[in-house]
């Protein structure tokens, strides 16, 4: 698989998995922001929705990723011992 050739274990790449968690998190954090925005603005005044909905999800995406990215991280040095 990934053979280091000097007799060591191999070592798994830990950047695809990373990398993973980031997108995962910041795509479902920033869908639910989305559709709770979506949802406030709708109840607030309907013009501006699509609006308050674009608002929270950007911040939402944002957390989603740094979450994400802890996890990952998190994920990546537990696999390792």
């Amino acid at each position: 698989m990934w053979a280091s050739g000097n007799g060591n274990p191999p070592v798994r790449p830990t950047g695809r998995l990373i990398g993973r968690f980031v997108v995962v998190g910041a795509a479902a954090s920033g869908m639910l922001a989305a559709v709770v925005g979506l949802v406030i603005g709708l109840r607030t005044y309907l013009p501006t929705a699509p609006f308050a909905a674009f608002e929270l999800s950007v911040p939402g995406a944002i957390g989603g990723a740094l979450l994400g990215l802890l996890a990952g991280v998190l994920t990546a040095l537990c696999r390792r011992r």
